[in-house]
């Protein structure tokens, strides 16, 4: 079976290591966590190196594929993973960065074990890195793919700038106010340029954005639009359970409270 992943940054979707976000080297058959019988009845496993034995090139076809992991940059690392191929992914969702990145800092505040937290902060200092490289590309990327308003809350900015990125990935313009409205121009004029512009109007839904004027002054403009042109151009993401407005409870909302990534893959294949 052909190698589904990229060599380079993965994060595990599964397993021991879920959420865990390291670096793919190489992939490879490991016959001590295998069960097929394709090897000699007399291997017992004195080898170091599999593929030192004479018998290895006889089989293989069912084994499980294991992914080389280094958990932070494998100059630093002092050991590697084999990690089930099937349980790592080369896409990773800014907000997992994000979270992976507080998930390690208390990790190394409450580690008693200057090995293990030495461990820790490599894996941190490679997070970090993935983080910063993809906020970078998602500042300066030039994409051709459809323009999409995110109508959010400004206490809901940590995600709206999470999904900003992800969508200039994936080869779209998104659009959002701290990112787009330069210093001295007029925030209702450039609002009301983006929604005649926009091919779709993402509102995240959470109760600061219900609650929020400005949000809704974006979202009705484009709803009264959208039932004028009979074409669908708002699409609601509910980020955190909240009382819906009557006028949106008549649209199928994506719900992304639990599963980011499955979210964001309906997102796209619906724009």
């Amino acid at each position: 079976m052909d190698n589904p992943l990229e060599y380079g940054a993965i994060i595990c979707v599964d397993g021991p290591h879920k959420g865990k976000i390291g670096y793919f080297y190489d992939n490879a058959h490991d016959c001590n966590l295998c069960s097929e019988d394709c090897c000699s009845d007399n291997c017992n496993f004195e080898d170091k190196d599999c593929h030192d034995c004479p018998e290895y090139k006889t089989g293989h076809g069912n084994c499980p594929k294991f992914a080389i992991v280094y958990f932070g940059d494998m100059l630093l690392c002092t050991n590697y993973y084999m990690v089930p191929i099937e349980h790592c992914s080369n896409v990773i969702p800014m907000i997992d960065l994000i979270n992976r990145i507080e998930e390690l800092r208390r990790s190394i505040r409450r580690a008693k074990n200057n090995s293990k937290k030495n461990d820790l902060l490599i894996e941190l200092e490679y997070v970090r890195t993935q983080f910063y490289e993809k906020h970078i590309l998602s500042s300066i990327s030039s994409n051709k793919g459809k323009i999409l308003l995110i109508s959010h809350s400004s206490k809901d900015k940590e995600f709206a700038n999470c999904l900003y990125a992800d969508l200039v990935e994936q080869g779209h313009t998104p659009w959002l106010d701290d990112r787009d409205i330069k210093p001295g121009q007029s925030i209702p004029k450039e609002i009301q340029k983006i929604l005649s512009r926009a091919d779709y109007i993402l509102v995240l839904l959470s109760p600061n954005s219900v609650t929020s004027s400005w949000v809704a002054a974006e979202w009705e403009s484009a709803y009264w639009d959208e039932i004028e042109s009979q074409k669908v151009k708002l699409i609601p993401l509910l980020i955190e359970h909240c009382d819906i407005s009557q006028l949106l409870k008549t649209k199928k909302y994506i719900d992304f409270r639990e599963h980011y990534q499955q979210s964001f893959n309906y997102l796209l294949k619906s724009l």
